[in-house]
């Protein structure tokens, strides 16, 4: 529907910013690239810049990613926009390892925007690599996140730590539940 809206309003900012993430969705990164690179040169605003960093983080150019991601924040941002501004912002901070800040940016995210799936596994996995294995799984489980059901490129890491993804659909231990013993 977006490719259409944009073949025949090319100058649409609503139809170039959907379909330039709905070619992100499908994995069609060159595509989205050329798409969101035309949309912010002769509109700039903050979608715009959220779609090339998602699109520089999938390609590896965290500098780039964080560049685009910290710019999106220069613009008036709908809540959703500033949520996944910070989700992105987050993701570069696991990819270099700096899970605490991660974690920062993800509860900001979530305070913006419970709802927020992408904020929701990331924070979990932040948990995760920094070693809080219960509070991940518990955080996951109560927000019901939905592991493997969203075929976003985005999430492709996380889906691939097997070890992750097996504590993920472990139960919870429960809380405050004594033995009988």
């Amino acid at each position: 529907m977006w490719q259409w809206a944009y073949q025949r309003q090319p100058d649409s900012v609503l139809a170039a910013s959907n379909y330039a993430g709905a070619l992100l969705s499908y994995g069609r990164l060159e595509q989205a690239r050329i798409v969101a690179e035309r949309l912010f040169k002769e509109h700039p605003h903050g979608t715009a810049a959220i779609n090339l960093g998602k699109i520089q983080l999938l390609t590896g150019n965290l500098a780039l990613a964080e560049k685009y991601f910290e710019m999106a924040g220069s613009f008036p941002l709908v809540r959703n926009g500033r949520a996944k501004r910070l989700a992105g912002l987050a993701t570069v901070s696991l990819k270099r390892g700096d899970y605490g800040k991660a974690e920062k940016y993800l509860n900001e995210a979530l305070a913006i925007n419970p709802n927020a799936k992408y904020a929701t596994m990331y924070l979990a996995y932040a948990l995760y690599l920094q070693g809080k294995e219960d509070e991940a799984r518990r955080y996951i489980q109560e927000n019901n996140s939905g592991i493997g059901k969203y075929p976003f490129r985005e999430l492709d890491y996380i889906f691939k730590d097997r070890k992750f993804i097996e504590l993920m659909r472990t139960p919870s231990p429960a809380i405050g539940v004594t033995s009988p013993d």
